[in-house]
Order: structure tokens, then sequence, then C-alpha cells
């Protein structure tokens, strides 16, 4: 397809400075051919209305951390990246509520809040430099999980820009605005294959007084998983709640031979110093409870939250807690037979949430994520190919096989979008 039409339209939105050929994206699972900065709403929804009309695929990005995310996509003529959109529209501290543009990043938006004591408590995966459009498009979530919940749950309103170049808003500005189905939860997680979302609503938590991470090695992985539904039992709020295999613990300076719970608590004062004792006392059984440094704790969090950067692979379990331990023996058991030494997990035993990083033997790689695929799925377990070569993605999929709700998924699609122009093929079944 010769896309210099194209070019020269996309030229006289968003001016020719902001147009690219052959942009060099590092993420992107195949080569895109145009990159384009939109400036507003407008503009993205103007350039999506072109691109329909030349039968041109789009891939929406913020900053390109997720790119890859998901199946690779058929075509990816022209990658719409919202960076220039970085505009908090909006933030009424009283109300605990912010709405931005998409292109602003989740520390930019923290930075703001700080000043009045509020935050949006979340750390997915993709450093630091996510975009808050991002984050709700690929429902990313990190090791605050377990405490605080997921983007979506902080998501009140979005704005958005459809394929055929319409503009549409779903949601609003308070907790509760819904009545009847909530279009919102439907593009969040979307992988931007149903709209772009160029505004987000959200709501804030207060600010809490303190944060802190107790630390305890076992012989065996068995044994924190032990003790941490021991803590969750006995009323714990933890923040976070993450067994380490030893490889990891190793990694990150936590312990040389052994693996490592992890129990952070952000809360105030008090309660968090009442429930470090609690944890210490539980902890005694198995091993001695010992306080992270405050300038590590940081620094582990981010690189749990970062794990799939550890590796060429990385697979996202997502079990019921009462089989977590068992899950997690058994993704370990398969991949070790490959991978003994490079293989990193990390278990959130508060969400039922394991992701297992490892590097992959090319042709080794598909009979490996399909045994611990099909064994887990025995264990109503689902299993995400969270980070991978196009090449092993293109073989066994991103997701597991949706079943019935596949056709759903397609109809959802085939309404949005009907010409399939963007993100094609990412989502599972090929929406």
């Amino acid at each position: 397809m010769n896309l210099d039409g194209l070019v020269a339209s996309l030229e006289d939105i968003v001016g020719a400075s902001h147009v690219a050929g052959n942009p060099s994206l590092s993420e992107c699972m195949i080569q895109p051919r145009l990159l384009v900065w939109p400036a507003s709403r407008e503009e993205v929804a103007e350039c999506l209305r072109l691109c329909q009309d030349w039968g041109a695929s789009v891939v929406p990005a913020g900053a390109g951390t997720w790119l890859d995310g998901g199946n690779t996509v058929r075509s990816a003529d022209v990658v719409v990246s919202l960076r220039r959109m970085n505009r908090v529209i909006e933030y009424s501290p009283p109300d605990l509520t912010a709405t931005v543009e998409a292109g602003v990043t989740l520390t930019d938006l923290n930075q703001s809040a700080k000043e009045n004591l509020q935050w949006l408590p979340l750390d997915p995966p993709g450093d630091l430099l996510s975009t808050l459009g991002g984050i709700v498009a690929c429902g990313s979530s990190g090791p605050l999980r377990f405490g605080f919940g997921t983007a979506r749950d902080y998501t009140l309103g979005l704005s958005l820009a459809h394929a055929d170049g319409t503009v549409s808003k779903s949601g609003g500005k308070v907790v509760k605005n819904v009545a009847g189905y909530d279009m919102t939860k439907l593009y969040g997680g979307s992988f931007g294959t149903l709209a772009v979302i160029t505004q987000v609503t959200l709501k804030l938590r207060p600010l809490p007084d303190r944060s802190a991470t107790v630390f305890v090695s076992a012989h065996e992985s068995g044994e924190l998983l032990d003790l941490a539904k021991d803590l969750l039992s006995a009323a714990m709020r933890p923040a976070s709640l993450f067994v380490l295999n030893k490889n990891l613990s190793a990694r990150l300076n936590l312990s040389r031979f052994a693996p490592v719970l992890l129990v952070r608590f952000l809360d105030g004062e008090i309660a968090v110093r009442s429930q470090i004792e609690k944890v210490t006392a539980a902890a005694s059984r198995y091993g001695r409870a010992q306080l992270l440094p405050e300038p590590d704790e940081q620094r582990i969090w981010r690189a749990i939250a970062d794990l799939d950067r550890e590796a060429d692979t990385c697979l996202k379990v997502s079990a019921q807690i009462s089989l977590i331990d068992v899950v997690g023996a058994l993704a370990e058991e398969v991949a070790g037979a490959t991978a003994p030494e490079s293989k990193l997990m990390a278990t959130d035993a508060g969400a039922g949430i394991i992701r297992l990083a490892f590097d992959a033997d090319p042709d080794e790689a598909p009979a490996m994520v399909n045994r611990i695929r099909d064994g887990l799925t025995t264990l109503g377990a689902t299993v995400f190919l969270e980070r991978a070569a196009a090449e092993l993605k293109d073989e066994v999929g991103a997701w597991n096989d949706p079943g019935p709700a596949g056709a759903i998924m397609r109809t959802i699609k085939d309404k949005l979008d009907p010409k399939g122009i963007l993100s094609p093929g990412r989502m599972t079944t090929g929406v």
C-alpha cells in the first residue's frame, strides 16, 4: 500500500514535524510504517478516520513500553502515539479525582498529587514512564494489586476516539455513575483493539504515612506460602504479600540460597508498627523476620514489578488462592526442565498471581509453554504469555482459549471497529 497520500493528510492534521516514517520502536513486534503524534482528542479522531478510509491499520501507544503486549498484531501501518497529550485537565483534591490526558505518566500524576498528600496506588510493569492511557488500556497491575486493586478499580470515566473518527465518553467523575452495563470496564484491558483512550478520569487515595517491608527466608517456598496463609487468616492488611523463589531472591540480594517472603505495609504509622510486630511473631516458627532497609525497598518492589524485563520469556499465571502452591510448583517444575538456572518466580500470595520469567530455548519453548498451560488449565488456572519472542506468541498464543466468550469478543469488535483497523489480531481469537 502506497501511503504517500495518507502521510500528506496526516501532516495537515498534526503538522509535518509530528509524522515520522519507518520509526524505530524497539518494543513493537513488527516494523510500523508511520508514527504520528496528535495533540488532542479531535486530532486523534481525525487521524483514525483517515486511516480507516485508507484501510491502514493503527496501533495506539503511550510510552511504548507495551507495544509487544498480547499477540503480535497482523499489521501496524500507523502507530498513533499520545505522548504529546500530557496535560492534567482537572484535579480536585477535595473530591480525590483527577482527569488527565492519556499521555500523562503515572509518575507525573503522583508527583502532582503528592503535594496534596494523595496518590494513585498503582505500580504496573513498564518502568516509571508508563502512561495512564496505556496502563488502563492494557489492564496493567503490579505488586500493589492485592492491597489496592487495579487500574480498573480507579477508572471513573474515559474519553475515546473511535475508528470511524467519532468521539465518545464513558463513565463520569463520581464513584457511582453507571446504570446498566459499564462500558468503561469494557475498554479497560482491551489493548487498544476497540478504541483509543484519549482522557482518563481517576479516583485517588490519601497518601499513607509510612511504607515498610518485612522479609523472611526459609528452606522451601511451601513453608513461606503457609506463613502467607497464616498472615491472611490473621486479618493482616498487607499492601503486598509475595514469595520469591531462590533465584529471584539471590538476584535481588535478599538471600543467596533460599526463597523469601516479602510483606509490605502502607498505612498509618501506628498500624504499620503493629502489623510488623504481628508478622515478626508469626514468622518465628519459620525464620527470623527482618525489616528491609528503606533505600532497598523501592528498588526491590520496582524489580518485582518489572520481572518481565529480567528474561526473554515471562508467563503470568492466575489461580485460586487455595491452589497457588500447587500451581506454582507445577509451573516451576516444567520451566525448570529447560531453564533450571534462569527461572525467576514471584508469587503474589494475596492476589493469586504467579509470574515466571526465564530464558527459553527457541526450539523447546512452544512445547514447554503448552505443557504448562495444559497442566494448569486442569487446575482452573489461566496463563498469559506476558513477554516472549514474536515467533513463540504466534505459535502458542498469548492467552488461553477463551471458549464461548471468544464469539462475544468478536461481536463487540465487529460493532466498534467493523473494518478491523485497531491493533488487528492483538487480543485472543484474532480480535
